[in-house]
C-alpha cells in the first residue's frame, strides 16, 4: 500500500534535514566593521614641554585623559608621573563618563584629588599616560601612550600700606588712624582664594581683615582704623588650594609720641657708637 505524505508533514520533514546539513557542516561567518583602534588625549594637566602646565605645590588635581576607541571593549588607563628630585608615582584612573559619535567610543578616564608634591619652582613633572583595551570581535589588546607636562610654579605677590611696600622686615609711620591695606598678586593670582591680615598691639591681637577681592585675580583691598597712637604689628596672608602663607609682618606707628621715641633711640645710640669709638682711640 504506497503511503501519501501530506504537505505539512513534508515542510516539516524538509526543515529537519536542512537543519541536520547545516549542523554537519557549519558555514563560515563574516562580520564587516571598523577595525579595532584605540588613542588617548590627555586633558588634565595638558601642557607641552616647552609650555607645561602650573601646578602649585599643595593643590590637588584631577589627572584626567580621554580615551577614543573603535571596536574595542572598555579600556583601562594607568598615569605615571615622574621628576627630578621626586621618587615617582602611578595612579589608576578610572571611568568617569562616556559618550558614542559615530564610530567612536569615548570614554573620560580621571583620578581625582591627586596632591602635588613639594618640589622646588621651575621642576618639571612628566606624566605618561597608558591606556588599554582588548579587542571586541578577535583576539588581543591594543594600548596607546601620551605625555603632558607640569611645572612646579609659585604663587607670589606683594602687600602695601597707605601705598608703600610692606614686607617682612619694613616699619611705616602714619599720621592717620586710617590705614589703606592692598595686596596685588605677582605671580598665579587666579590660585589665590583668600587674602587677609591679623593687626595686633602688645603682643594681643585686636582684629583680623579679610581683604575684597577689586581686580580680579589681580589686587585685593580694605581699610583698618587704628584705635589710638602707638605701635602696632601687621601680618599679612593669602591662601592657595587650603594652604597659608605669611608674606608680611610689619611694624606700624601712629604719631608723634612714637616717632619721637623712635627719634631718641637713634639718636641716643649713635651717640653711643661716637662715644665707644672716641674712648678707644
Amino acid at each position: 500500500m504506497a503511503f501519501k505524505m501530506r504537505g505539512s508533514t513534508l515542510l516539516v520533514v524538509l526543515g529537519i534535514a536542512l537543519l541536520s546539513v547545516g549542523v554537519a557542516y557549519p558555514f563560515a561567518t563574516v562580520i564587516y566593521t571598523y577595525p579595532p583602534e584605540i588613542k588617548i588625549y590627555p586633558n588634565s594637566p595638558s601642557g607641552t614641554s616647552s609650555d607645561p602646565t602650573p601646578l602649585v605645590v599643595g593643590e590637588t588635581i584631577n589627572i584626567v585623559a580621554t580615551v577614543r576607541t573603535v571596536s574595542v571593549k572598555t579600556p583601562t588607563c594607568k598615569v605615571t608621573i615622574t621628576a627630578q628630585g621626586f621618587s615617582g608615582e602611578t595612579v589608576t584612573l578610572t571611568v568617569y563618563d562616556s559618550f558614542s559619535e559615530g564610530q567612536y567610543t569615548y570614554y573620560i578616564m580621571k583620578k581625582p584629588n591627586w596632591v602635588i608634591p613639594s618640589l622646588s619652582e621651575g621642576t618639571v613633572l612628566t606624566f605618561e599616560f597608558y591606556a588599554e583595551a582588548e579587542k571586541l570581535q578577535e583576539e588581543g589588546t591594543l594600548s596607546n601612550t601620551a605625555t603632558s607636562y607640569g611645572s612646579i610654579a609659585t604663587v607670589n605677590g606683594e602687600f602695601y600700606i597707605n601705598g608703600e611696600l610692606a614686607t617682612e622686615t619694613s616699619t611705616h609711620v602714619v599720621y592717620n588712624p586710617t590705614l589703606i591695606i592692598e595686596f596685588k598678586a605677582t605671580n598665579l593670582g587666579s590660585k589665590i582664594s583668600k587674602v587677609y591680615i591679623h593687626i595686633y598691639k602688645d603682643g594681643k591681637q585686636l582684629a583680623t581683615k579679610v581683604l575684597d577681592e577689586v581686580t580680579t585675580d589681580e589686587r585685593w583691598k580694605t581699610t583698618y582704623t587704628l584705635p589710638e597712637m602707638g605701635s602696632y604689628e601687621i601680618k599679612g596672608f593669602f591662601e592657595v588650594g587650603g594652604k597659608t602663607y605669611r608674606k608680611m609682618s610689619v611694624v606700624v606707628g601712629w604719631g608723634e609720641g612714637w616717632l619721637n621715641l623712635r627719634t631718641v633711640l637713634m639718636v641716643l645710640g649713635g651717640a653711643l657708637i661716637a662715644y665707644g669709638l672716641f674712648k678707644r682711640d
